[in-house]
């Protein structure tokens, strides 16, 4: 699991950082829905300097939303 605080460093860092969609936005957003996640996280990536996007994968044949998070 990654917090908005560690992402933060990571990123800063030079690293890119993938997770998937569903347990970041249950560990950093509790009780918002993905609307609400999405609108927080993208004020937040703005306001620190990061680009997300969004993507997805087959993870056992079922679909998993990834979100990668890299310096802008």
């Amino acid at each position: 699991m990654i917090f908005l605080n560690d992402l933060r460093r990571e990123v800063l860092a030079g690293n890119s950082v993938e997770h998937p969609w569903e347990l970041f936005r249950l560990a950093n957003f509790p009780g918002r829905d993905h609307d609400e996640a999405v609108a927080e996280l993208g004020q937040w990536a703005q306001d620190n300097g990061i680009e997300i996007e969004f993507g997805e994968r087959q993870l056992r044949s079922l679909p998993v939303i990834y979100i990668l998070f890299k310096e802008r």
